[in-house]
């Protein structure tokens, strides 16, 4: 005898939460020191950051960071503790390319 299940939308609805808990839970020390005072449509699909690349000391090594920004063509969505002032005009430069770049700076930073 087969026997089926089908996942109801209520079940879904756990699961993708579960996705967006592991990624915040995981990386609660970075995330704590972050404003997430982002729209609701970005926070709901955090989890979609689950295979991001860790950068320790971005700002201490400068020229990794602008390369990265360099290469970039599609997106890059930036977990920063300050402004890497030197990369602002090849940013402005990649966005009117069609680049999506998204930054989030802790509270602190205006």
């Amino acid at each position: 005898m087969q026997s089926f299940s089908i996942l109801t939308s209520y079940g879904k609805t756990v699961l993708s939460s579960l996705y967006n808990c592991e990624f915040l839970v995981k990386n609660r020390e970075d995330l704590m020191n972050h404003s997430l005072d982002i729209p609701e449509k970005f926070l709901e699909r955090i989890a979609e950051l689950r295979n991001f690349e860790k950068t320790r000391g971005t700002m201490a090594n400068p020229r990794e960071c602008m390369l990265l920004f360099t290469d970039v063509e599609k997106y890059i969505w930036v977990i920063s503790p300050e402004i890497l002032m030197d990369a602002v005009p090849i940013i402005i430069k990649k966005q009117e390319e069609g680049l999506d770049f998204r930054v989030i700076l802790p509270k602190s930073v205006k």
